[in-house]
């Protein structure tokens, strides 16, 4: 019996688990089919009386969901749901592969679904999916996929960035997911981030890609890059440089003529900061560059201001560029 599993369970509902507790909880789900099940009610009940935001007495939670299960047997017959969770080590990242089985019961229906989904945290992550496409997976960004992946359509869904090399295969479409839009290949190489405030931005290298959202379709040829604005429903593609938008796979963060303001929307997303430029002038400054995505957000804008006529300071979280 693995110790205080009650305590570890209970982070896991409530998503405040560590690496170690994902570790604990899967050995712990292999040991007995017993254990499943009672994860299953446990996981059954969270759903539908606890909020994931709520910050309650993880102990004294979990023992008031126990108390209850009893009483929810209907809701129990309707989902069942185990996870399993292993990490992945990579050369110099912890990278999680998280992978969630749902079984849904239909009168018609109970094939089991499971959802493989793969979270990058804040490193960059290289992984090959089940029909041997390469995906680098950038910095805070998850894709997610199912065991139906590749039976009639080869679907992907992603949030944030990544840069695909999808093996070609005529008879299975290879499909990226974002919300309503989604983009549509045989066999490429793209690049698609879905982190901007209100755009999806989709940049070929290789090959051929379609975009969809709607009834727009567009179809890009290689070093073209296409802009959808989530909110006007706008679409726009032009001609750019390609190695500017997939360098940060090979640990590089490279622009060409872009404005300042463009490039510190980049580091914003990169670091996970904020940047403030407190002159508007300054955001119409044309640069040029490259510099290691392993620097730190305080070196990289010493970089900046060596380079320019700029200077930066940090008040509480918030860097200002002046």
């Amino acid at each position: 019996m693995i110790h205080n599993i009650d305590n570890i369970i209970a982070r896991i509902l409530s998503g405040e688990s560590s690496s170690d507790d994902f570790l604990k909880f899967s050995e712990w789900l292999q040991m007995d089919e017993k254990n499943r099940t009672e994860f299953c009610q446990l996981k059954d009940y969270w759903d539908a009386e606890v909020s994931y935001s709520n910050h309650i007495g993880q102990a004294l939670e979990l023992k008031r969901i126990e108390e209850k299960i009893g009483k929810n047997d209907q809701r129990k017959k309707n989902r069942q749901l185990w996870i399993r969770v292993a990490p992945i080590a990579a050369v110099i990242t912890l990278f999680l592969l998280i992978s969630s089985v749902f079984y849904l019961q239909h009168e018609k229906e109970s094939k089991p679904i499971e959802y493989f989904t793969y979270i990058s945290g804040n490193h960059i992550s290289t992984f090959t999916l089940p029909d041997h496409t390469k995906v680098t997976l950038n910095k805070n960004s998850k894709l997610t996929y199912t065991n139906l992946f590749g039976e009639k359509l080869r679907g992907v869904t992603l949030t944030g960035e990544a840069y695909f090399e999808v093996t070609k295969d005529p008879s299975r479409v290879f499909e990226v997911q974002m919300d309503d839009a989604a983009i549509r290949v045989l066999g490429t190489k793209f690049n698609v981030n879905t982190n901007l405030q209100n755009d999806i931005v989709a940049t070929l290298v290789e090959g051929c890609i379609r975009f969809e959202s709607g009834e727009q379709k567009v179809q890009l040829s290689p070093s073209q890059q296409l802009k959808f604005n989530r909110k006007s429903r706008k679409v726009g593609v032009e001609n750019v440089e390609t190695s500017c938008f997939t360098a940060w796979k090979d640990g590089l963060i490279k622009y060409q003529s872009l404005p300042l303001g463009d490039v510190v929307k980049s580091l914003e997303q990169l670091y996970n900061v904020k940047i403030a430029i407190l002159n508007p002038k300054i955001k119409e400054i044309i640069v040029s560059g490259s510099f290691s995505s392993e620097e730190s957000i305080e070196e990289t804008l010493d970089v900046i201001s060596g380079s320019l006529p700029v200077k930066w300071e940090k008040k509480e979280d918030v860097f200002y560029i002046r």
